[in-house]
C-alpha cells in the first residue's frame, strides 16, 4: 500500500523541483504580478501562489528539450507560461469535481469559493496564454508554429476529459474502462508537454513522437496513482463517495458485493473513523481487479520504456526518464 514517499520518489522529486525551480519562482512572481482589487480575491491568489509547488510540468518540458539536445534554460519562459495554464485547469478541474481539499490542504474553491476560484482560474489562464504567445516570439516560425498547434490539440483533447467525466458523474456509469479512459485522456497533458519540450529543443519528428508517446503513458500513469492517492485522504474519499465518483481503484473492486457494501456504509457515516478507512483500504487493493489495474499499470510501463528506447539517449537522460516510471510505484502493491 501507499506508506508515503520513499527513496525512488524522493528522487524523482528532488530531479524534477531542479528543473523547474527557476520557472515556479518566476510563475509565483507573474500571478503575484495580477491586478486584483477585489481583497478576497488577492488573499485567494495569494493563498495558491504560497502553496504553489508544481514541479512536475516544468519537469517534464525541462527534460524533454534536453533529450534531443536542446538547451533547457531557453525553455524557461515556456515553463512559466504554461505553469499558468495548468494552474488554471487546476483550479477549474477542482470545481468541477468539487473538491474541497487536496493533499491534506483546502483548494482555492474549499477556501474561498467557486466564483473567486473560477475567476482566479481564469486570470491565470489569460496571464498564461499571453506569456505563451510572447515566449514563443523568440523562436523560429516553425518552432511557435508546431508548439501553437500541439497545445491546441491538447488543449482540446483535456476538454473532451472533462467533458466525458462530467457526463460519468452525472451518468454514474460505474464502468472502470469507461473512466479510465477519461483518466488516459487526462493524462494526454503529459504528452503534449513532452512534445512541446522536444519541439522547442529542436528535436525531429520521430523524436518528438517518441517523447509524446512516452508522455501519454506517463499522464495516464501518474492520473491512476492519484486515484489511489484520493482513498487515503479521508475528505476527498468521502466527497467522491458521496458525490458517487468514487477513485479507479473503489471504482474497479465495487463489482464485489462486499466491497460494495462496505462503499455505501462509509459513503453514509457523518464521520468516517480511521479504522473504517483502514477496512475500506485493506478490502481495495485485496481485490483482484484492483491487481489487475495495477498489472496493467506495469504493462503501460513497459510500453513507455519501448519508446525510451527508440531515442538512444545518454544514459543520465535515459535513467532519469526511468526512474519518473519506477516512482509510479513505490508503495503501490
Amino acid at each position: 500500500m501507499m506508506n508515503g514517499t520513499r527513496r525512488i520518489m524522493k528522487e524523482v522529486l528532488s530531479l524534477l523541483e531542479g528543473r523547474s525551480v527557476k520557472a515556479l519562482e518566476q510563475a509565483r512572481k507573474e500571478l503575484l504580478s495580477i491586478d486584483v482589487q477585489s481583497i478576497k480575491a488577492r488573499k485567494a491568489l495569494e493563498y495558491y501562489a504560497e502553496n504553489w509547488n508544481d514541479i512536475i510540468h516544468p519537469g517534464i518540458l525541462s527534460l524533454a528539450c534536453e533529450a534531443v539536445g536542446g538547451d533547457p534554460e531557453t525553455i524557461v519562459p515556456v515553463q512559466v507560461a504554461l505553469l499558468l495554464v495548468n494552474a488554471a485547469i487546476d483550479i477549474h478541474d477542482d470545481i468541477i469535481d468539487q473538491s474541497k481539499t487536496k493533499n491534506g490542504r483546502q483548494t482555492v474553491f474549499g477556501k474561498f469559493g467557486e466564483k473567486i476560484a473560477l475567476l482566479l482560474g481564469d486570470a491565470m489562464l489569460i496571464r498564461g496564454l499571453i506569456l505563451l504567445n510572447d515566449s514563443l516570439k523568440h523562436f523560429p516560425h516553425e518552432i511557435a508554429k508546431n508548439v501553437v498547434s500541439t497545445f491546441q490539440k491538447y488543449l482540446f483533447e483535456l476538454g473532451n476529459a472533462h467533458l466525458y467525466e462530467i457526463d460519468f458523474m452525472e451518468t454514474f456509469d460505474a464502468s472502470p474502462l469507461r473512466y479510465f479512459h477519461v483518466l488516459e485522456k487526462k493524462g494526454s497533458i503529459i504528452g503534449m508537454l513532452m512534445r512541446i519540450g522536444a519541439i522547442v529543443g529542436g528535436g525531429v519528428y520521430e523524436q518528438i513522437e517518441s517523447l509524446g508517446n512516452y508522455g501519454e503513458i506517463l499522464g495516464t500513469l501518474i492520473a491512476i496513482r492519484e486515484e489511489f492517492i484520493d482513498i487515503f485522504e479521508q475528505d476527498e474519499l468521502k466527497s467522491r463517495l458521496e458525490n458517487k465518483y468514487p477513485p479507479l481503484p473503489v471504482l474497479c473492486a465495487s463489482n464485489n458485493p462486499r466491497v460494495k457494501r462496505l462503499i455505501y456504509y462509509v459513503s453514509t457515516r457523518p464521520k468516517i473513523s480511521n479504522s473504517l478507512i483502514e477496512r475500506l483500504i485493506e478490502a481495495v487493493f485485496r481485490d483482484n481487479k484492483v491487481k489487475e489495474l495495477i498489472e496493467k499499470m506495469h504493462d503501460m510501463s513497459r510500453e513507455a520504456l519501448k519508446h525510451i528506447k527508440k531515442l538512444r539517449l545518454k544514459k543520465s537522460l535515459e535513467y532519469q526518464l526511468k526512474i519518473i516510471l519506477l516512482g509510479i510505484f513505490e508503495d503501490l502493491q
